[in-house]
């Protein structure tokens, strides 16, 4: 009858330290107040090159296979400016929400990528 205890507390133990062995790949996001305005901070660790991922973030017309966004298309690109008109879809409460925006990128190549809405339907959007 002792068998299934000891199946039980390895069974337990795995599942313990399954928990605690964190994942190096996931998805970090911290949300503050700043102002009349929400910060949002997200981190993501991908095992790529840090060329590769700035390929991938700067693939700014395949960006619609992600999800969200609808079109993507690259309006101008001067020096290390790039335009983008994009128009994204939400669902909320299961009522589709469609909203249009233009970005212009600064590529600061395998270091940073910045971004600032020149124009559309959110008041602010900015990062980088």
């Amino acid at each position: 009858m002792k068998r299934p205890l000891y199946f039980f507390l390895i069974a337990w133990l795995g599942v313990v330290f399954a928990q605690e062995l964190p994942n190096p790949y996931d998805l970090k996001v911290a949300v503050t107040r700043a102002g009349d305005r929400f910060q949002v901070n997200a981190s993501y660790e991908v095992p790529i090159t840090v060329c590769d991922a700035f390929a991938f973030i700067t693939d700014y017309e395949g960006a619609k296979n992600l999800p969200g966004i609808v079109e993507s298309k690259v309006l101008s690109r001067s020096g290390n400016k790039v335009k983008v008109a994009r128009l994204l879809e939400e669902r909320i409460l299961f009522i589709p929400f469609e909203m249009c925006s233009e970005l212009e990128y600064t590529e600061l190549p395998n270091r940073a990528l910045l971004f600032e809405q020149v124009s559309g339907e959110t008041k602010y959007y900015k990062g980088g």
